[in-house]
């Protein structure tokens, strides 16, 4: 009997235990696993997330010739401009472009515009905070000088001279990071044009810059030369995307890779880099 009492007793704690235990836990929602699996997939990139619907937005700064620029009718056009038309065409959206200052054009990638194809060099630096595509040209800075002038022969003569550059480019970053030039010999321009003007009029002693605008200046302007067209840094351009979008560095190279094996990508360097004399 006495046993029977303790098994009572013991089954009356453990039913007490499991009510009290019940009612501190309140109420639950049961956990729905599809739900919670589909919000990662979603936001994990399976499907490609765009701005506006239907609509690639493209930054890029139409002072970059052969590039990005306008023509003589004030019309956006370039190798970057066509390049990223050929692409959304492949990836099936519709392409809006907005002409943005290099100089901070990065702060709106993701929020006011999906990509930033504007001759971006892909660095180290640079994807701490973006992504980027497969490199799409090969680039590298190059010195270009008044025709004529024999005070720099290559990169060892930069030092005491006076350098221009476009703001926030790599050309800045390069000059930068040379101990043996002084901060004060950098002469720092909004765009490319306004470099090359100066470096006519006498402002400065070289513009530094990548090789494709280099030689653009050169084709358009007989008051310019390069010292070498052969560059003293390797440089690739990506398209730059918002960091951690996967999905979309993922279409920009298949439809990358589609336009090189089409055959497009070669007629767009006959346009832009052969054929193109530039304006004056």
């Amino acid at each position: 009997m006495l046993k029977t009492k303790n098994c009572l007793a013991l089954g009356l704690v453990l039913l007490l235990v499991l009510g009290i235990l019940a009612g501190c836990g309140g109420p639950s929602e049961p956990v729905d696993l599809d739900e919670e699996e589909n919000g990662v997939e979603e936001n994990g990139g399976e499907e490609l997330v765009l701005l506006e619907e239907g609509v690639l937005k493209a930054a890029f700064n139409a002072d970059f010739p052969p590039f990005e620029m306008r023509d003589e009718n004030d019309v956006l056009c370039g190798f970057d401009y066509d390049l990223m038309n050929e692409l959304g065409k492949i990836m099936g959206y519709e392409v809006h472009f907005d002409d943005v200052p290099f100089d901070g054009i990065f702060a709106g990638l993701g929020t006011a515009y999906d990509v930033v194809i504007s001759g971006v060099t892909i660095n180290d630096e640079r994807l701490l905070t973006m992504d980027f595509s497969d490199p799409y040209f090969d680039a590298g800075q190059v010195i270009v000088v008044r025709k004529g002038y024999d005070g720099i022969a290559g990169e060892e003569d930069l030092p005491g001279k006076k350098l221009g550059v476009q703001i926030g480019t790599t050309g800045q970053d390069v000059l930068t990071d040379m101990e043996e030039i002084a901060d004060d010999d950098i002469l720092v321009y909004d765009n490319y044009p306004l470099a090359f003007i100066d470096l006519v009029n006498g402002g400065s002693d070289a513009v530094v810059c990548d090789v494709p605008v280099a030689k653009t200046e050169a084709k358009r302007n007989d008051k310019v030369e390069l010292v070498s067209e052969e560059p003293f840094t390797v440089e690739f351009y990506g398209i730059a995307v918002a960091k951690g979008n996967s999905k979309m560095v993922e279409e920009l190279n298949a439809a990358l890779a589609q336009v090189k094996e089409s055959g497009v990508y070669d007629e767009l360097l006959v346009k832009w880099f052969v054929e193109y004399e530039g304006e004056e």
